[in-house]
Formats: structure tokens, C-alpha cells, sequence
């Protein structure tokens, strides 16, 4: 068992959030079918990744870490629980505007508050599993891992996770997580362009069509 069982659970949490951007800018009636739509939607994806992620710690501290040719794995909880976070901050916008005193007084204000305080709690967990997983591979890397398609795992996690810090920020117009947002994304943009470099040369030599994420071997490890 490894990373690779969110990847199936992470759409529904992108469709979320898309769904709060969108009924931001909208009429009425379509922002409140969108909202609620994407609030199901995110309830389904969120939790369910959540849940997903217990079983994947459970097997770290069971089990040994897993194997070197998908230890870059280690960083797919970020997925959906950095964009759960910037979602629910979308959905809360959308729910404060859409919403508002509609049918509950204080509704949109209140889902507003509970988008941002979740958001934080996602993110604090994130911030854990970044951690553990920038250790893990740092250990692993003194047993030499070779570069794979697996690699390309880094790029979605590390964004969303980027995007929810400097959503936080500029909700909470708070500097410390605008600077870190925008550290996060000067070494986001330096890993793309290290793994794009290394899967050009992977192409050039036939070595980059192998996904190790999709060997039997590994995928009943």
C-alpha cells in the first residue's frame, strides 16, 4: 500500500473547489446549485482521502517506508488535503456570498469562518506529512533512487499545497504565510524544471517510459 490509493480520490476534491471558484460568479439560482453540488462533492473526496491516509500511516508506522522506486510518493497526502484546504477557503467565499442570511441567519458567515478554521487544520496536517515525506525521501536517497515518471508526483501535491498557504494568507492577510507561500513556490517552480530536465534526457535515452507505480511487484507491495 502506498500513495498511489488517493490518486482515484483527488478529482473530487479539484471538481470541489473548481465548483466554489465558480459560484463565486454566477447568478443565484445556478451559484446555489454549484455550491452545493461541490460541498457534497468535497464531503465525498475529503473524507473518503482522509480516511485513505489513516490506512497509508497505519502502514508506516506497521511497515517499513515504502519502496525506493515510489518513495515519491510519500508526498500524495498533500494532495487532498492541500487543495481540501484552498476548496473549503472557496467554498466559504462562494457560501458567504451565495448564501449569506438565505435561509439560516449568519449561514454564508458562519460556513465562511468553518471553511478557514478547517482549511487550517488541513493544513497543519499537510504540513506533518510534507515533513515526513521530505525525510523519507532524504533517507532513501542514500540507497540511490533512480529517476522514474513517479517523479512527476511531486508536481500536484507541492502545488496545491503551495496554493492553499497563499490562499490562507490572503484570507488572514497574514505575512508569514504569504512569504512562505511564496518560498514554497520558488522551490516548486526549481523542481519542475530539475524534472523536466531529467525526463527530457529520460526521453532521449528510452529510460523514462517505466511507471514503478504500475508494476505488480510494487502495486502488491
Amino acid at each position: 500500500m502506498n500513495g498511489t490509493w488517493l490518486l482515484p480520490l483527488v478529482p473530487y476534491v479539484v471538481a470541489s473547489a473548481s465548483g466554489g471558484l465558480l459560484a463565486q460568479h454566477l447568478d443565484q439560482g445556478r451559484a446555489l446549485v454549484i455550491l452545493i453540488i461541490s460541498i457534497v462533492t468535497m464531503g465525498m473526496g475529503l473524507l473518503l482521502a482522509l480516511s485513505v491516509i489513516v490506512i497509508y500511516f497505519h502502514r508506516l508506522v506497521v511497515h517499513k517506508l515504502p519502496p525506493r522506486e515510489v518513495i515519491i510518493s510519500s508526498f500524495l497526502p498533500l494532495g487532498p488535503l492541500g487543495q481540501g484546504a484552498y476548496g473549503l477557503i472557496q467554498l466559504g467565499v462562494a457560501s458567504k456570498t451565495v448564501l449569506g442570511d438565505r435561509y439560516i441567519v449568519g449561514l454564508g458567515d458562519g460556513a465562511h469562518s468553518m471553511g478557514l478554521l478547517t482549511a487550517l487544520f488541513l493544513w497543519g496536517y499537510g504540513l506533518w506529512f510534507l515533513i515526513v515525506a521530505t525525510f523519507s525521501v532524504g533517507i532513501t536517497t542514500r540507497q540511490g533512487i533512480a529517476f522514474n515518471m513517479g517523479w512527476w508526483a511531486l508536481k500536484f501535491p507541492l502545488g496545491v499545497f503551495t496554493t492553499a498557504t497563499l490562499s490562507i494568507g490572503t484570507t488572514l492577510d497574514s505575512m508569514f504565510f504569504l512569504v512562505l507561500g511564496a518560498i514554497f513556490t520558488c522551490a516548486l517552480v526549481l523542481l519542475w524544471l530539475s524534472v523536466m530536465a531529467k525526463t527530457l534526457k529520460g526521453i532521449f535515452t528510452g529510460k523514462m517510459f517505466y511507471a514503478p507505480c504500475l508494476s505488480p511487484v510494487i502495486l502488491h507491495t
